[in-house]
Order: structure tokens, then sequence, then C-alpha cells
């Protein structure tokens, strides 16, 4: 289903397409590293003033965080390494 897909847009909306799914990654890489560096603060805010249960809370969403900043600049560092040696997708 995705090779007709693919196979049925040109080069140029393809790369279009490829163009916004990009910006999206970006936005999300900067809204969970926004994300990262507050729930982290508020851990280490809440661990030191004793409520190690918010603390805790507070670390599930930096993994949350960190999970999606790491499928984001993946999705970064393969277009860009793709693009740089030449290959297309």
């Amino acid at each position: 289903m995705i090779k007709e897909l693919t196979s049925s847009l040109d080069r140029r909306t393809w790369e279009r397409l490829m163009l916004y799914i990009d910006i999206i990654m970006f936005f999300v890489a900067v809204v969970s590293l926004i994300s990262l560096v507050l729930n982290i603060y508020d851990a280490g805010y809440n661990f030191g003033g004793g409520d190690t249960a918010h603390a805790q809370k507070a670390m599930f969403y930096v993994a949350g965080s960190v999970a999606f900043l790491t499928f984001s600049m993946a999705w970064i560092f393969v277009r860009f390494f793709r693009n740089k040696l030449g290959y297309r997708v």
C-alpha cells in the first residue's frame, strides 16, 4: 500500500511532504526538550523538599519526554545523514 502511494507521487510532492514531516519532528523535539527540562526541575525541587511521591511522578514524565525526544532526534539524524550522502527515500 505504501509502495503504491509513494510511486504515485511525483518527486516534488514527495519532497514537500517530507519537509512538512521534518518540520513537525523539529517541533516535537523542541517541545519534548522544554518538557524534559521542566519535568527534571520539578522532580528535583520536589525531591529536595521531601515529597518523593511527586518527584517520582515527575520522573515518569521525564521518561515520556525522553521517549519523544529520542524518536524525533533519530528521525532528524537519519534524514540529515541520508541527505548528506545523497540517498533519496
